[in-house]
């Protein structure tokens, strides 16, 4: 949401720091089916199912906490529209490779 007043220097809040780890792995069988060989991967996205904020919405018109149209805590995280990043995911397959 916009600054509305021309006074409102306080910083907004800023999202709490986060690290991802991501696994990729490939192996390709010791198969060969007449030049077709074939290959299983694995990927596996935030392997330890971090929870973090990705993105945030600093003094939310929607999630803060307001009276008479003012909001309680402006800046502050109780005021933020936050958007959490995803959870654990995992991919895996087979590939034909000609």
């Amino acid at each position: 949401m916009p600054r509305t007043s021309p006074g409102d220097r306080a910083e907004s809040w800023k999202i709490p720091n986060y690290n991802l780890v991501d696994f990729h792995a490939t192996y390709d069988l010791p198969i060969d089916l007449g030049g077709v060989k074939l290959q299983v991967f694995a990927h596996i996205f935030n392997l330890l199912d971090e929870e973090y904020v990705q993105e945030a919405l600093d003094n939310s018109q929607y999630n803060s906490y307001q009276v008479d149209g003012e909001i309680v805590n402006p800046h502050k995280a109780d005021a933020a529209e936050v958007f959490f990043g995803l959870p654990r995911q995992i991919n895996a397959g087979l590939s034909v490779l000609f």
